[in-house]
C-alpha cells in the first residue's frame, strides 16, 4: 500500500508537470524558495525548500505548481522523532492590492522515524492530501494547510522566494 501511494504521488507529479502548456513553461522561469514551519499532531519544526513554476494565466491570476521537500524534528510524549516530507501542491494566485491570496491543494508523502530505544522498526511512511490557503507579500509567503488522511493535521510555514 505504501509503495502504491508513493508511485501514485510520483505519477501525479509527472503528469502535472508535463501538462503545462509549452508557451507558459517557456516564458516563465520557476522561483526557488526556502521555508520554515511547524506541524501539529505530531508536533515538529520543519525546514525545507520548494520550487514554484507558473503553468498558466487565468483571469487576473495564475496557476502554479510547487514541488517541495522538508525535514523536521520533534518530540512527542518524551519520544524523539524526525520526518521527511515531499509535496506537490497546486495554487491559484489572485492579486489583491500589493498581495497575492491563494488556495492550496496537493499531495504529501511523509516518512517518520521514531527513536524507540532498540525495540524494533519504528518508522512509517504515509501519504495524504493538503488543503489550505496562503498569502504572499513581496517575496515572503505565509501558508496554512490541513492534512487529510495520515499526515499531520496542520502545517504552518513562512517562506521566502529567491529572485522574485
Amino acid at each position: 500500500m505504501k509503495r502504491t501511494a508513493a508511485l501514485c504521488c510520483a505519477a501525479l507529479s509527472l503528469l502535472l508537470l508535463s501538462a503545462a502548456p509549452r508557451d507558459a513553461r517557456a516564458d516563465v522561469d520557476g522561483l526557488l524558495g526556502a521555508r520554515v514551519g511547524f506541524t501539529d499532531d505530531p508536533t515538529s519544526i520543519q525546514v525545507g525548500i520548494f520550487y514554484e513554476m507558473v503553468i498558466a494565466q487565468a483571469g487576473s491570476g495564475f496557476f502554479a505548481i510547487e514541488p517541495g521537500a522538508d525535514i523536521g524534528f520533534g518530540e512527542e510524549h518524551d519520544v524523539d522523532f524526525w520526518t521527511l516530507r515531499g509535496t506537490i501542491n497546486g495554487k491559484y494566485l489572485i492579486p489583491v492590492n500589493n498581495l497575492f491570496l491563494y488556495p492550496i491543494f496537493g499531495l504529501s508523502l511523509w516518512y517518520v522515524n521514531v527513536d524507540c530505544g532498540g525495540r524494533g522498526d519504528c518508522d512509517d511512511t504515509e501519504a495524504g492530501v493538503n488543503l489550505g490557503a496562503g498569502l504572499r507579500y513581496n517575496q515572503f509567503n505565509f501558508e496554512l494547510t490541513v492534512g487529510i488522511d495520515d499526515i499531520p493535521d496542520l502545517f504552518f510555514s513562512v517562506g521566502f522566494l529567491f529572485g522574485g
